[in-house]
C-alpha cells in the first residue's frame, strides 16, 4: 500500500537534522559576526595609533626624542580633528573613554611606534612621569621622576610600586630602571654624562644625528651633500663642529659613506714611511711600493696600532733609496678594546690617477673626477685595487671636499703653476679646509697609477701631490664606525667633543 506521509521516526529524524543544521549555521554566522567585529576593532585601534603618530609629527607640543615616549589622549586627537568624537568599540558597543592614552615611542632609527590598549579603561596600567630618558650630569643629584599606577577608574596612585636598578651619578653610563606593580612593568633609562649634552643630541645613532643636523640647518652645522652618485654627507669649511672623543683622543668626522661614519685622527699619530722595501724584497723599484696591501704602513696601522701585535717597524732613516731599514717602534696610544668594538672592517678603494710630482703640463681633476678615479681599477701593473682593513687613511678627494673654495673643487691644483721643473703659487685647497694642517705633510691611501712608488700626500703648504713611498710622512689614521654607534653627549667642538658608545 502506498505511503502518504512521514512516519514518526522519519519526522523525528528530520527535525533532529534541521536542529543540527540550524545550530551549525548559527555557529558559523556567530563566528563570522565576531570575526567582523574583531576586524572592525583592529581597524579602529590601527586608526587611533596612526592618528597618534600623526599628532607627534604635526604638533610642536610633543617633544618626542629618540628612545623617549609620549602619552597622547584620545581627547587631544579628537580636538585636533584626527579622530571622530563618536568612538565606539565594535565588540562591546560602548564608547571609548576620551581619557584613554596612546603610547608613542621613537627608536634609534627615527621610526615611531604607537600602542593603544583598547581595554585600558577596565585594566590597571603603569605610566612614566616625565621622559623615558632622564639626563644627569656626572656627580649631580638624580631626582627620580617616578611612575603612576593608572587604575580602572582612571585615578593615579604610586603605592605598591617596586623599582629595580641603581643609578651611579659618579660614573658615566646608561642605567636602566624597571618599575613593577604586580604583573605589569615599565622601564626608564638614566643617562649620566661627563660634558654638556644638547637637547637635540639625546641617545641616537650617530648617522641619524648627523643626518638630522644636515636636514635642520646644513650650512650652520658645516655639512654638505656632495654631488657624486653616492650623495655622501660631509663636514666642510675651516672648523665645523665634527670633533669626537674616540680612543680617549680627539678625532674628527669626515662624513657618512654608505651608512658608515668615517673618522680621521685630529692630530698626527707618528711619522712613518708608506713603504721602505727594495727590489730584494720583491718590490718593483728601490723606492718601496705604493700598493697599500704590501706596504709597511698598512702593517703598522692594522697589526701594531689596531691589533696590538709585535712587529718589526720599518721606516726611512736617510738617503733617497729604500733600504728596508728598521726602527724602534714608536710609543703610541694604540686602539683600545672599547674603541675596537666600534670599528667596522671595511673595503678600502685603491684606485689611482696619473699625477706625478713634476710634470708639465700636469693633470688636473675636479673633486668628483678624483673621487671616481679612487673607486676605479687603474693602478700600477699587478697592484691591488681594494683592501679589507680596520684602519686606513683618507682619500685625496676628501681633502678637496673639505674645502669650500670653489676653484679648489674645480681644479685640485688651483693656485699653482709649473715652470722650470718647479711649482710656485699658493694652493687654494688650503682655504676654508679643516683637513689642512699648516706645515704637516700627511699620507693618503691612494697611489699614482702611472708609478710603482708615488703616493698622494697632503703637503704642508696645502698642495695635494705625490710623494715617494720610502720617505717619512705624517700619519693620520682613518677608520669607519659600525652603523649602530650612538652619540650620547657633547656638542662637537674641540672642547666638548661628541661622546660615543655602542
Amino acid at each position: 500500500m502506498k505511503k502518504n506521509g512521514f512516519t514518526l521516526v522519519e519526522l523525528i529524524a528530520t527535525l533532529a537534522l534541521l536542529a543540527m543544521l540550524t545550530t551549525l549555521i548559527s555557529r558559523v554566522v556567530i563566528k563570522k559576526v565576531n570575526e567582523a567585529k574583531a576586524y572592525e576593532r583592529n581597524v579602529l585601534i590601527n586608526s587611533i595609533e596612526l592618528a597618534a603618530i600623526t599628532y607627534t609629527n604635526e604638533y610642536d607640543n610633543v617633544d618626542l626624542q629618540t628612545n623617549d615616549c609620549a602619552y597622547i589622549t584620545l581627547q587631544e586627537l579628537v580636538e585636533k580633528n584626527l579622530l571622530n568624537n563618536d568612538l565606539i568599540d565594535p565588540t562591546t558597543k560602548k564608547s571609548l573613554a576620551l581619557s584613554d592614552t596612546v603610547y608613542v615611542t621613537k627608536d634609534i632609527n627615527g621610526n615611531k611606534y604607537a600602542t593603544y590598549n583598547i581595554n585600558q579603561h577596565y585594566e590597571t596600567t603603569l605610566k612614566l612621569n616625565g621622559k623615558y630618558n632622564v639626563y644627569v650630569k656626572i656627580n649631580d643629584v638624580y631626582n627620580e621622576p617616578g611612575v603612576k599606577i593608572i587604575s580602572k577608574d582612571g585615578s593615579g596612585t604610586t603605592g605598591g610600586i617596586t623599582t629595580e636598578g641603581v643609578v651611579n651619578t659618579g660614573e658615566e653610563g646608561i642605567y636602566k630602571l624597571t618599575y613593577k606593580y604586580n604583573s605589569i612593568s615599565i622601564e626608564r633609562n638614566v643617562v649620566v654624562y661627563q660634558t654638556s649634552l644638547p637637547t637635540e643630541t639625546k641617545i641616537t645613532k650617530l648617522t641619524n644625528y648627523i643626518e638630522n643636523q644636515f636636514n635642520v640647518n646644513a650650512s650652520s652645522n658645516g655639512l654638505e651633500k656632495d654631488t657624486t652618485q653616492d650623495l655622501n654627507i660631509r663636514y666642510v669649511g675651516s672648523n665645523p663642529k665634527n670633533y669626537v672623543k674616540f680612543n680617549n683622543e680627539l678625532w674628527r668626522i669626515i662624513g657618512i659613506f654608505n651608512g658608515n661614519v668615517k673618522l680621521v685622527r685630529d692630530d698626527i699619530l707618528t711619522t712613518y714611511s708608506f713603504d721602505n722595501k727594495t727590489t730584494a724584497q720583491g718590490i718593483e723599484t728601490n723606492y718601496g711600493t705604493n700598493d697599500w696591501t704590501k706596504s709597511y704602513l698598512r702593517e703598522f696601522l692594522n697589526d701594531y696600532y689596531y691589533g696590538g701585535k709585535t712587529i718589526t717597524c720599518h721606516s726611512e732613516t736617510s738617503g733617497s733609496t729604500a733600504t728596508n731599514a728598521t726602527i724602534t717602534c714608536p710609543d703610541i696610544n694604540k686602539i683600545s678594546s672599547s674603541a675596537k668594538n666600534m670599528i667596522e672592517k671595511t673595503t678600502w678603494n685603491l684606485g689611482g690617477t696619473g699625477w706625478k710630482v713634476a710634470s708639465a703640463p700636469y693633470e688636473t681633476y675636479t673633486i668628483n673626477e678624483l673621487y671616481q678615479k679612487e673607486r676605479e681599477t687603474k693602478v700600477y701593473s699587478g697592484h691591488a685595487t681594494i683592501s679589507s682593513d680596520y684602519i686606513g687613511l683618507i682619500y685625496p678627494s676628501e681633502y678637496g671636499y673639505a674645502s669650500t673654495d670653489t676653484s679648489c673643487r674645480q681644479n685640485l691644483r688651483a693656485g699653482l703653476t709649473y715652470a722650470n721643473s718647479a711649482y710656485s703659487g699658493t694652493p687654494t685647497c688650503q682655504n676654508n679646509n679643516w683637513l689642512y694642517k699648516s706645515g704637516i705633510w700627511y699620507w693618503t691611501i691612494s697611489p699614482a697609477s702611472a708609478s710603482a712608488y708615488y703616493v698622494f700626500i697632503v703637503h704642508g703648504d696645502g698642495n695635494l701631490g705625490n710623494y715617494n713611498a720610502l720617505y717619512r710622512g705624517s700619519v693620520r689614521p682613518s677608520l669607519y664606525l659600525k652603523p649602530d654607534v650612538k652619540v650620547v653627549g657633547g656638542t662637537g667642538t674641540s672642547s666638548d667633543p661628541y661622546t660615543l658608545e655602542i
